[in-house]
């Protein structure tokens, strides 16, 4: 045992880069901090909000529109989608050419809805096109064109502002503890929208929320069925299932190594003694498989991860930008 635990000790002076990485940068209180850290900061660059591609939300005005046309025309950003093809965005590309923007229009042959402008041609090709303007009057509609954007590396995208826009709804952010909390509130603050965090009964949209107290890792089992017994109306009147969610997961073997080199140390958790007599790869068992308190490493993802099957639920894995 004594070889083990000096095996341990050696094992545990690789992982200083580590702790210093978490207890001075990654684990400060974001909610209460007045500006970022740095590396939150370089981080959250990295996932690239807003660097080469960006979301532009409008009133559904043609004159809104012809406003953004004339500033991606200084952008020399002349090739411009037109989904779908109806009476407004025929309006537009027609003010376009009265107003003689250099600017040429394109459109699939499945998105004409309308008689074709002389300045729009059909093609079916995206790959050069530097903006893409949305035209959907309908909330739903719209929310579904959108999600073909998601992964969008390069141009910009215009939108209507219906009542789905972020601005009309509460944003409820949900993770698996070490997977990437604070890069992801780091994001969300990059998305525009301001600190909630404890959800009142009518939550105000601009904001994000915890789905209860200041916890962003709370289970499905919890929110579903232990909170139900001290609710009114069995919860069902919660405002989540009715408001966009996101959500961050990571592979869970490196869950597992941030929680052995960060649940052990005082004051980090309430539990911290259940493991500051341990070596790190004592930790390191019984953080994935523990009987008694913790449970198992897959167990404890689950709980949280079901969430994010809610149709209104934005989730995505993190891979090698939130620390060890």
């Amino acid at each position: 045992m004594s070889g083990r635990r000096n095996i341990g000790a050696d094992r545990q002076l690789d992982h200083d880069a580590v702790k210093e990485f978490y207890n001075h940068f990654y684990y400060r209180d974001v909610i209460t901090r007045n500006s970022p850290g740095f590396h939150l900061r370089r981080l959250a660059r990295r996932l690239d909000p807003w660097i080469g591609r960006r979301a532009l939300d409008v009133a559904c005005r043609s004159e809104a529109y012809i406003e953004i046309l004339q500033r991606l025309c200084l952008e020399r950003r002349k090739k411009i989608r037109l989904r779908p093809l109806n009476a407004c965005s025929a309006e537009v590309a027609t003010q376009a050419l009265i107003q003689g923007l250099n600017v040429s229009f394109v459109t699939a042959p499945g998105d004409q809805q309308a008689p074709l402008p002389e300045n729009v041609s059909l093609t079916e090709d995206v790959l050069n096109d530097d903006a893409t303007l949305l035209f959907y009057p309908e909330a739903k509609s719209l929310a579904v064109c959108l999600l073909d954007y998601l992964d969008l590396e390069t141009g910009t995208t215009v939108a209507p502002r219906t009542g789905y826009s972020f601005r009309n709804k509460p944003l409820f952010v949900i993770s698996i503890p070490k997977s990437g909390t604070h890069l992801l509130l780091e994001l969300v603050r990059a998305f525009g929208y301001g600190d909630g965090v404890v959800c009142p009964e009518e939550p105000k949209p601009d904001l994000w929320y915890c789905l209860e107290s200041s916890n962003t890792h709370t289970s499905a089992h919890h929110l579903f069925l232990d909170i139900v017994h001290r609710s009114h109306f069995g919860n069902r009147l919660h405002p989540f299932p009715k408001s966009p969610v996101i959500f961050i997961y990571r592979n869970p073997l490196d869950i597992v190594v941030s929680e052995a080199n960060y649940y052990h140390e005082d004051g980090k958790t309430a539990f911290s003694g259940y493991l500051n007599h341990l070596c790190f790869e004592e930790r390191l068992i019984r953080l994935i498989d523990d009987p008694w308190l913790l449970g198992t490493i897959m167990g404890s993802g689950r709980e949280v991860r079901c969430l994010a099957g809610f149709p209104k639920c934005c989730s995505r894995i993190v891979r090698g930008v939130s620390g060890p």
